[in-house]
């Protein structure tokens, strides 16, 4: 079975990437690529609903933007700083310090009830 937003044959990753760029016209083309070869099919609903770049949300660096960043809390349980920038995005070596510290900031106020972040 493929894993989730892998419902696509590996030849048609470009073509996933395309019609995302299509779908969502105001993304730049590097963003759309990273999307869907992150999340597949999984990225549309992650921009969903956006009509322009401002209802990304905040913009972080290097195209993360916060309905990623909500997307990884809610479904893929990112907790940290380091866990969206390291293990789940790849995103770490194009963010600077500033952009990292507030990244860290949003998820300590974001963070789901009843769950405890961990350093």
């Amino acid at each position: 079975a493929p894993l989730p937003g892998g419902d696509f044959s590996p030849s048609d990753r470009d073509r996933v990437a395309r019609d995302l760029a299509a779908a969502v016209p105001f993304l730049d083309t590097g963003t759309a690529e990273r999307l869907a070869r992150t999340y597949g099919t999984m990225a549309r609903g992650i921009l969903a609903g956006a009509a322009c770049l401002e209802e990304l949300g905040e913009h972080f660096g290097a195209g993360l933007y916060e309905c990623e960043l909500q997307h990884l809390v809610d479904k893929e349980w990112a907790r940290t700083a380091e866990d969206v920038l390291w293990r789940r995005t790849k995103l770490g070596l194009r963010l600077a310090d500033g952009q990292r510290r507030r990244l860290e900031e949003w998820l300590g106020s974001h963070r789901p009830a009843g769950v405890a972040f961990y350093r």
